[in-house]
């Protein structure tokens, strides 16, 4: 795998926090550093050029990690088409790829469940810190999982 797309609905809030995790993860692997993966996020609503919201900028960085870079970008067919792999926040935005994007529904999955777990993971998006906290801990248990699939993959 070498381009991974996580897809969320705004790109503000969970997409931008997992790709921020996952290079993490990537960076500290030491199998999977130096591989070249690109990770990238888009939302299937998201405008471009909007930042993180300011409680997701805080959640990552407490966990050490700077969102305040980041810029929004709306899921594109040059975005899906590029991408090996597609990692969805809700299965309603993997329905999204499904629908308008039919040729590249099987390299989109829902997160959790290409991870080895299961369920959506819930948009913080006019919550508050609690709410940003809960989804980067939901975020941040599921990337170990995603870092060994990516790393088994190599094999």
């Amino acid at each position: 795998m070498k381009h991974i797309l996580f897809v969320c609905t705004g790109n503000i809030c969970r997409s931008p926090m997992a790709e921020a995790m996952l290079r993490d993860g990537l960076q500290n692997d030491p199998e999977l550093r130096g591989e070249g993966i690109e990770v990238r996020s888009a939302g299937t609503s998201g405008w471009d050029g909007s930042p993180a919201t300011d409680l997701a900028i805080e959640a990552m960085e407490r966990r050490g990690l700077d969102l305040g870079g980041h810029r929004g970008h709306h899921l594109t067919r040059d975005l899906v088409e590029r991408a090996e792999l597609i990692l969805t926040m809700e299965a309603r935005q993997r329905a999204w790829i499904q629908r308008f994007y039919p040729e590249f529904a099987a390299k989109a999955f829902i997160l959790a469940e290409y991870a080895g777990s299961s369920g959506d993971i819930e948009d913080p998006y006019g919550g508050d810190e609690t709410e940003y906290s809960r989804c980067a801990d939901r975020l941040s248990s599921l990337i170990p999982g995603l870092v060994a699939r990516l790393r088994a993959g190599r094999a």
